[in-house]
């Protein structure tokens, strides 16, 4: 009988939330030790899923992506946003903020940073935020589907 290899994932995420993460930690479970491309990973992956699918990698991203934005950009976006994705995001910031301990939270951070270090991820649990550039430097061809970069090839 074939064996079966499954993630885990917290089941307090919302539904909105689970596509990507099970796609992201297939992403490491295929070898992406690098967090940011394990992310990458199951942004793209969601990107040609379902339409639940899609959602939970736009609204990923759209997470990801806030941070770098200024404040009245964000604002802005923010604003622009149907109410659905906008409750959703209300709705995972109320889930983290319920569920985080913040000495735990540092504790851990800083144990998961030493880890990834030692595991040859120079940035540690920075390389997290790292998929921003990843999402943001990738060039798409139609569906979606990275153009490979002959220049970065050559040199």
């Amino acid at each position: 009988e074939p064996e079966c290899q499954a993630t885990l994932i917290d089941a307090s995420l919302l539904p909105c939330e689970r596509p990507w993460e099970s796609a992201h930690e297939w992403g490491d479970l295929s070898g992406f030790a690098d967090e940011s491309g394990a992310s990458f990973a199951g942004w793209l992956t969601c990107i040609h899923g379902s339409a639940a699918d899609q959602y939970s990698a736009w609204l990923f991203a759209f997470q990801e992506l806030m941070p770098i934005v200024g404040a009245e950009v964000r604002t802005e976006l923010i604003r622009r946003l149907a109410p659905g994705p906008r409750e959703d995001l209300r709705a995972i910031a109320e889930r983290a903020r319920r569920q985080v301990n913040p000495g735990a939270s540092r504790i851990s951070s800083l144990v998961y940073d030493r880890f990834l270090k030692a595991n040859r991820i120079p940035s540690g649990v920075a390389n997290y935020g790292e998929v921003a550039g990843l999402l943001l430097g990738v060039q798409f061809g139609p569906n979606w589907t990275p153009k490979l970069n002959v220049t970065r090839l050559v040199r």
